[in-house]
């Protein structure tokens, strides 16, 4: 298994990167040195960075806020009420032929 692997390294430490040709790096320098450069992109990224880390502030200053507030005036309030309900359900059908009396003309299953 070495010898594949020790084949892939001397191939790979054989293979260099082709050096930049000098009108490419000319040209790279005038266009930064030309003012081609986007300065409004830098500008947008750091106002949305600031931004984000406003928002974040927000959010921190309402949470905290919301913790440290006094609640001794607000009084607990039950969130689910039980109900107690004489409507019938499904399942009682079994138990409400069971307790019917016998009408005539009427089966019930037994």
């Amino acid at each position: 298994m070495s010898d594949p692997q020790g084949r892939l390294e001397a191939e790979l430490a054989q293979m260099r990167p082709r050096a930049a040709s000098v009108e490419l790096i000319e040209a790279i320098g005038n266009r930064i040195g030309g003012g081609e450069a986007r300065p409004w992109a830098d500008r947008f990224l750091l106002s949305a960075i600031g931004a984000g880390a406003a928002a974040a502030c927000v959010i921190v200053a309402v949470l905290v806020g919301e913790g440290s507030r006094d609640r001794t005036d607000v009084e607990p309030q039950l969130l689910v009420q039980a109900t107690i309900s004489d409507a019938p359900r499904f399942g009682d059908y079994p138990l409400a032929f069971a307790r019917a009396p016998d009408v005539p003309g009427v089966s019930t299953p037994r």
